[in-house]
């Protein structure tokens, strides 16, 4: 494999500005399924499935979906689908169904493969490709193509692409509100609005981040890192981890905050790094003594929170703020940069190139 240095990220992030002042935008007010108000009234139920990043991002937008659209969403790892969700289905009322497969590439096989199984198997459930390939195989294979192509700036841990990933779940759910008539705080205008607001915030996030790199990856020395975070927060924090493995080497995990109590409070060493997302709403209270408990043992404790909530200033190691406007439900779109640029700082710290791109040099 080519050697892939983490200088990429840093490309990503430069693009910030005009990803979410026009590119997400546009994803977001330009429909890409015109002309499917009959099939999308009829909907009660939404697989969304993919791997990796792809299924972070649809277990992210969960509750964002939900909210649009007011009707269920499954977000589900495609290999799961293919072997035990496919099966079950045929107890099921199929029109009422449909199959979104997400995958940057367009080229996911296990993404393809369940695809492919739906439309062989039951042929009235429609399925929607969400790739990032105008032309790619999933596009191919599904009933309809859901493009977020954005302008190609070459491999990395798919940041760009994640949050692309996001608002196209999002454009599809306004599509479905929009024909079923359903009224409700976000729209696609109102998603167009946060996008464009939040780009400055974005800038100002990273800038935070860069500024203090360095003593942040020295932060973050450790065997493991916990990502820790409830509700759309814990698909946050598993793309985090997911970002650091990549780009750094360094084993990373997502985990929802009362099973990290349960489960990994009780892990060696002490000393470990765990983030935290602490966000307002109902599990602030839990993040915050999640926080404490963490550093009543020894943990080195990073919060990521909105800027302005300076709950945690004097208990934390380091405070991460998220810069510009919060909202509960779009949160997802932009509190995944601290931990993507953290992984550049740690991948440079330990002289690592990413995808273990350097392991036979």
């Amino acid at each position: 494999m080519e050697r892939k240095e983490p200088e990429l990220i840093l490309e990503q992030m430069k693009t910030c500005k005009d990803l979410y002042d026009r590119e997400l935008p546009d994803i977001i007010l330009n429909p890409r399924l015109d002309n499917k108000e009959d099939m999308f009234k009829e909907i009660n139920s939404v697989y969304a499935i993919g791997n990796g990043d792809s299924l972070y991002a649809a277990q992210a937008i969960t509750y964002g979906f939900r909210e649009i659209t007011g009707i269920n969403f499954m977000a589900v790892p495609a290999f799961e689908f293919l072997h035990y969700i496919i099966p079950s289905l045929e107890r099921k009322t199929h029109k009422n169904i449909i199959v979104i497969g997400i995958s940057a590439s367009g080229g996911s096989p296990m993404v393809i493969n369940a695809i492919e199984d739906i439309r062989r198997l039951y042929p009235d459930i429609n399925t929607i490709g969400l790739s990032g390939k105008d032309c790619s195989p999933l596009a191919l294979k599904a009933t309809y193509n859901f493009s977020v192509q954005l302008d190609e700036l070459g491999r990395t841990p798919g940041i760009r692409t994640y949050v692309a990933s996001l608002v196209g779940l999002l454009s599809i759910a306004c599509s479905i509100a929009e024909a079923k008539k359903v009224n409700n705080t976000l729209s696609r205008h109102s998603v167009a609005a946060f996008l464009k607001t939040a780009g400055t915030g974005v800038i100002k996030t990273i800038d935070y981040v860069n500024h203090i790199g360095p003593e942040l990856a020295q932060l973050s020395d450790s065997p493991f890192i916990s990502c820790i975070g409830s509700g759309p927060d814990q698909a946050t924090a598993s793309f985090s981890g997911a970002k650091i493995v990549e780009a750094s080497g360094v084993y990373a995990s997502g985990q929802d905050l009362e099973e990290w109590n349960h489960v990994e409070s009780f892990a060696y060493p002490l000393d470990s790094t765990i983030i935290v997302f602490a966000n307002p709403g109902p599990t602030i209270k839990r993040a915050a003594s999640l926080i404490q408990t963490g550093r009543a043992m020894g943990h080195k404790v990073i919060v990521i929170c909105p800027e302005g909530l300076n709950d945690f200033n004097s208990i934390a190691n380091q405070v991460l703020p998220v810069f510009g406007v919060h909202n509960d439900i779009l949160r997802p779109l932009i509190q995944f940069i601290p931990c993507t640029l953290l992984a550049y700082y740690l991948a440079k710290k330990n002289k690592r190139a990413m995808f273990m791109s350097d392991k036979n040099s």
